[in-house]
């Protein structure tokens, strides 16, 4: 289980709201919370988070290409910052 404290929250229930947003993501897009898919959407929320990072829109956005990426899936179209190759 993906422990969100580590993350570097601050403020009173930080760490509840990351694993409430994860819970969500993964239900959402049917990652199991005990898989490689989901250690990677943990492990780029938690970055985010440490960035400064609060939009809930841009914790959803990471989900599909590290999905992908996890499942040995390539990407159907680019991702931003990625080089066509």
């Amino acid at each position: 289980m993906v422990d969100f404290a580590n993350a570097g929250c601050t403020g009173p229930g930080e760490a509840a709201r990351l694993r409430e947003l994860f819970d969500k993501v993964c239900e959402q897009e049917h990652i199991a919370h005990r898989s490689a898919a989901a250690d990677e959407v943990a492990r780029r929320m938690m970055i985010l988070y440490r960035a400064g990072v609060r939009d809930r829109a841009v914790y959803l956005e990471i989900v599909r290409p590290a999905k992908q990426r996890a499942n040995g899936e390539k990407p159907d179209n680019c991702v931003r910052g990625s080089v066509p190759h």
